[in-house]
């Protein structure tokens, strides 16, 4: 496979069927350019989104907000929508919970969201929008094995996040799950069981929550929160696939 871009938005042309790849929060679209790639290769329209205030700097990221990255996905969804009769969004994280989002409000005809949140490990995170008045910024602590990580698996992370957007994400988590039940399109969750950054038991709540008649709910053991990257980066290529072919073949 050919090395796609890792701080920007990238195009892959193919069938009627196109596949919006998602990132996460302080990312960029490298993070889950892998799986698109094997999308592609089973004849997907490809996709990869690059959010508001994403790949730029932390002072650009500080001057958007949930609504700003939800404008992002909306904008790459009617993109789609002039060439695929059908877009499903695979999202991870912040990407997942956009996704979940855009289903809610009927854009979507599939969904793929893998490590959406319900809440955050990070209990601070509900005041970031008020400490932002002294502190604009949090610095990441990144150990050695994260770095090698964020490297060998093309994500860009800034250096240091704008509480502003913290904030901001904060209440889209909220506005998010008050939407999951007008959710009724096929949709495959995918979460690990030792997530370090989301609140645990979130893929086990989004998935009672949804209403659609179709879906399903795979639950990793030995997978941090990069599930696109991590250990059993293998199962959760094999299931996303797996569960979009299978969706659309019987569609048929």
């Amino acid at each position: 496979m050919s090395k796609l871009p890792i701080k920007e938005s990238f195009f892959l042309p193919g069938n009627e069927i196109g596949c919006l790849m998602v990132h996460g929060f302080g990312s960029t679209p490298g993070e889950v350019a892998g799986l698109g790639q094997l999308l592609h290769q089973q004849g997907y329209t490809i996709k990869g989104t690059l959010l508001a205030g994403h790949g730029t700097s932390p002072g650009k990221m500080a001057k958007t907000s949930w609504r700003d990255w939800y404008h992002s996905l909306e904008e790459d969804i009617v993109f789609l929508r002039t060439s695929c009769s059908e877009v499903w969004v695979f999202g991870l994280s912040l990407g997942g919970a956009l996704g979940l989002y855009a289903a809610s409000q009927g854009l979507l005809d599939g969904l793929v969201a893998m490590a959406a949140p319900t809440g955050l490990v990070d209990r601070k995170a509900r005041y970031a929008k008020y400490a932002r008045f002294f502190m604009p910024y949090t610095k990441l602590k990144l150990t050695t094995s994260q770095q090698e990580f964020n490297r060998r698996s093309g994500r860009y992370v800034y250096p240091k996040w704008p509480l502003k957007a913290i904030g901001s994400l904060y209440d889209f988590i909220q506005i998010s799950n008050q939407s999951l039940h007008k959710i009724i399109i096929p949709t495959l969750i995918i979460h690990t069981r030792i997530d370090e950054v989301i609140l645990p038991g979130s893929g086990q709540e989004i998935y009672q929550k949804i209403n659609s008649p179709i879906k399903e709910l795979v639950l990793l053991e030995n997978s941090g929160h990069i599930v696109t990257e991590s250990l059993e980066k293998d199962v959760v290529n094999e299931k996303a696939v797996g569960f979009i072919k299978r969706i659309v073949e019987n569609r048929k």
